[in-house]
């Protein structure tokens, strides 16, 4: 089934306006909130196949691959949700909505290039910006609960002077540690298109916004499924944690002038895993 959100005042398409945080119609200016429940099922099935689907305002075919789950018709600009696609074990649990619109990323992105100063030819152009398209990218946001137990050998250095002589006094000492650590919302993209390293770049995000998913969100934005389950991901982001963990207990040990740790036992007392959308504004630019 497609989810299209026409206009009750004028009939035209409504997607989702982020400076209003409602569906709004560009054609009229009526804005609305949405209900979910009554948004979802407001239009009728219609055929559809796996790598095309039909457009229920013009009739053309949109392009969809198969993890397509919201995009825009090329021929009438009518916003699209493949609605199949984001149920059971696909819907995400919550999405972080969009809070700088395409003015605000033209602004960044020219800021973060210098108007273009040192950039290639047409990287600046009105034509090429065009291209900037707000994209969600399917997440998995982890916490834990954690307890760790720390084994270690510090050393303390003394240097004192009797006459002409230098004496160097080493003491060392075993140490223990034992501390309870939480990590929240420790986002990993679980997209195979999306370069991690370039994710690395804008990370982290900020989280106060986020909220339970609703469809009406994607309608004017792209949107894959995920292409990872949370267990495929959860060794890549247990390493990162205790990465943190491994540079906590170094700090919990001070006063000392060298801190080794021998061994470091990590307990995951509670693991938890949501999906979720999180925004980008992306442009692609061959050179």
């Amino acid at each position: 089934m497609l989810l299209h959100f026409g206009c009750p005042n004028c009939g035209a398409d409504m997607t989702y306006n982020i400076s209003l945080k409602k569906l709004h119609c560009d054609h009229c200016d009526y804005s609305e909130d949405f209900d979910e429940d009554k948004a979802e099922w407001v239009n009728s099935p219609i055929p559809d196949g796996e790598i095309y689907r039909t457009c229920p305002n013009c009739g053309g075919e949109v392009p969809a691959g198969n993890k397509t789950c919201s995009t825009k018709c090329e021929y009438c600009g009518t916003s699209l949700i493949i609605t199949e696609r984001l149920v059971g074990e696909y819907r995400p649990d919550t999405i972080l909505p969009f809070t700088l619109d395409k003015t605000r990323a033209v602004d960044s992105f020219k800021k973060w290039c210098h108007n273009g100063r040192f950039a290639p030819a047409g990287f600046t152009s009105p034509k090429n910006i065009e291209n900037l398209k707000p994209l969600y990218i399917p997440f998995w946001i982890y916490d834990f609960d954690t307890r760790t137990s720390v084994d270690a050998t510090a050393t303390q250095v003394n240097i004192h002077v009797s006459g002409d002589t230098e004496y160097t006094e080493t003491s060392f000492f075993d140490v223990h540690r034992d501390f309870d650590l939480e990590y929240d919302k420790v986002p990993y993209d679980a997209s195979e298109e999306v370069d991690d390293t370039l994710i690395s770049k804008i990370l982290p995000y900020n989280f106060e916004d986020l909220t339970a998913f609703r469809m009406p969100y994607l309608a004017g934005f792209m949107t894959e499924q995920r292409d990872y389950a949370s267990d495929e991901l959860a060794p890549l982001v247990k390493h990162q944690v205790e990465g943190y963990i491994s540079n906590y207990a170094n700090s919990s040990i001070s006063g000392y002038s060298s801190v080794r740790i021998n061994n470091m036992n990590i307990n995951y007392a509670h693991e938890k895993a949501s999906y979720a959308y999180l925004p980008l504004w992306f442009i692609s630019y061959p050179y």
